[in-house]
């Protein structure tokens, strides 16, 4: 699974400002942050990277997670690596090295001209989530990956309302929506928007809503912004992709944002298993509760 390692995209910030992260790093930040801390809502559970190379073949590291365990363990962006678990580094398939350095569970990082630094290994979602160069406001995710448009990512004012998206669309992936939609036979595209297919798509859509702010709800984000954000959003989009019949109209979008919140705070209240009815059957979500 080299796209734990390759994509320098996938980082941890909370607290700093937004604007003094790239989108390439507001992706990142956010992106772990949701697949670590949610990962009992995840279909599977793979470890991740905390920290980022430059290429398949590098020894660079390019990336770092802010606050995650390679932060903490000291590794830098422009650190070079000189062996993985006691292996020197290749001169190919660095990657590879580090991706069975994860599924071993154990990560010992020799650090060129320093020494060996050990790191914590997280267990997350393990989808990889890129930046997509686009003036197009969107977002997709096809069953294994997610990327997100540079407007998209510019349109969000803080890491709140990204993760909402972003939530959104790793939603998508973990619920198996693409599998599901291949399997029925529902059609795409231009003849998506109608009859059963677009019912089809449409359901996926708001299982995708609903379960984007659990997500949000287990990493700690403000799930209490997604109202305000769709109906923005909306707004913004007019009467795109967004707006047709396999998709919910903004009035419907927000209404439904807002039984969701009161339901997840209903939970919490009880203290009842944060995770909705729909929940996969192979996923066991914790109480998630935090008693006063």
């Amino acid at each position: 699974m080299a796209v734990r390692t390759l994509i320098s995209l996938i980082a941890l910030s909370v607290a700093a400002p937004v604007m003094a992260l790239t989108p390439e790093a507001r992706i990142a930040a956010v992106s772990y942050r949701l697949q670590t801390r949610a990962v009992e809502l995840c279909a599977e559970r793979t470890p991740m990277a905390s920290f980022f190379i430059k290429d398949a073949d590098s020894a660079l590291i390019d990336t770092v997670v802010p606050d995650g365990p390679a932060d903490h363990a000291g590794l830098r962006a422009g650190d070079h690596l000189a062996a993985i678990n006691g292996t020197s580094i290749p001169a190919h398939g660095v990657s590879d090295l580090i991706d069975r350095a994860l599924d071993s569970g154990t990560l010992v990082v020799q650090v060129a001209d320093r020494g060996l630094v050990q790191l914590k290994v997280e267990l997350g979602c393990g989808y990889s989530v890129s930046l997509d160069s686009s003036k197009a406001i969107d977002a997709y995710a096809d069953g294994t990956a997610v990327a997100l448009s540079t407007a998209l990512v510019d349109f969000t004012r803080d890491d709140d309302e990204l993760a909402l998206v972003m939530a959104h669309e790793l939603s998508h992936n973990i619920l198996r929506h693409k599998a599901q939609l291949d399997a029925a036979h529902v059609k795409r595209g231009l003849f998506a928007s109608f009859g059963k297919s677009a019912a089809a798509v449409r359901k996926t859509e708001e299982e995708a809503d609903v379960y984007a702010l659990y997500l949000m709800a287990r990493a700690g984000y403000d799930i209490n912004k997604a109202p305000t954000f769709w109906k923005r959003f909306g707004s913004k989009t007019g009467a795109g992709v967004f707006s047709d019949s396999t998709h919910l109209r903004t009035k419907a979008r927000v209404a439904l944002a807002e039984a969701t919140l009161l339901e997840i705070s209903e939970k919490r209240a009880r203290c009842a298993p944060l995770a909705p009815a729909f929940t996969p059957p192979q996923i066991a979500p914790s109480q998630h509760c935090k008693k006063g």
